[in-house]
């Protein structure tokens, strides 16, 4: 199930290197040379730069597959299902903690802004650029001391996308890192709105609200794709049967399973896992 990324050091790692300031870390680059497979809970927003390699990042039943120059955006509060692919490159990215200051914290102006979840930024030559002066920094142990001044350039690059700035300030207005924690650590026994409710602290009228207002959508159509998730990486990263895998998430229904999977990813989970 998910653990808390509270520290950048990750399974699999082979070398990382991490930035401090304050007392605290705030940005680093890690290198993967085999595959391998992280489901997180994250308390903080993260800027993923993708350097070299491949990976597969689950946003319920969406798959984000990130190549070398992507940037990639994770809004606090994310539960995180990836998959670093075992190709002939070693994988390697790095991860930037952005401060709440960068973010205008506000309720949800409209429901035609981004809903909140992952991001895949269109890659532009100025992402690119920081990217390489950045990964140049680090394979020179060239740390900046005060990071201040990196944090307002990549707050003028996230200001062409307003919508992604107030997906983001909106996440933070509510609060919602601290709820999504409770939230997620044992979603797959979660049956009903008002134990969704007590886990959040909150009545199932606001429960609701916050819902719709942060990801446009039902609680319990939340909990469903949040089982989809972990059932799509499972399926690609374990060799565990089928239905043991849609049990383990929290399915009792094998039928409603391969619906459910089928609607979202548009395969069955046998093909789903055959074309991994």
């Amino acid at each position: 199930m998910y653990s808390r990324y509270d520290s950048f050091h990750l399974s699999g790692q082979s070398q990382i290197t991490t930035w401090e300031h304050e007392g605290r870390d705030w940005a680093a680059c890690g290198w993967f040379p085999q595959a391998a497979t992280h489901e997180l809970y994250t308390p903080v927003t993260i800027l993923n730069l993708i350097i070299s390699g491949q990976k597969r990042m689950y946003n319920g039943g969406k798959v984000f597959s990130l190549q070398p120059g992507d940037v990639f955006l994770v809004p606090a509060g994310t539960l995180i299902s990836s998959e670093i692919l075992q190709t002939t490159e070693t994988f390697s990215s790095i991860n930037i903690i952005l401060p709440t200051s960068l973010f205008p914290q506000k309720k949800r102006a409209s429901a035609n802004i981004l809903s909140a979840g992952m991001v895949d930024l269109p890659v532009t030559a100025d992402w690119l650029s920081l990217s390489s002066r950045l990964m140049q920094d680090f394979n020179t142990q060239e740390q900046a001391s005060e990071p201040q001044a990196l944090f307002e350039q990549i707050q003028g690059l996230l200001a062409s996308y307003p919508y992604v700035m107030e997906m983001l300030g909106s996440v933070m207005w509510n609060d919602w890192p601290t709820v999504m924690e409770n939230m997620g650590s044992d979603i797959s026994e979660i049956k009903s709105l008002d134990q969704l409710a007590q886990k959040g602290n909150m009545s199932i009228a606001t429960l609701k609200r916050r819902f719709r207002d942060i990801y446009d959508c039902s609680p319990m159509q939340w909990v469903w794709e949040m089982r989809l998730q972990r059932a799509a990486l499972l399926l690609r990263t374990t060799p565990a049967p089928i239905n043991e895998i849609a049990y383990s998430t929290g399915f009792s229904d094998l039928s409603h399973f391969y619906h459910q999977f089928k609607k979202y990813f548009r395969a069955t989970p046998l093909l789903w896992r055959a074309t991994a």
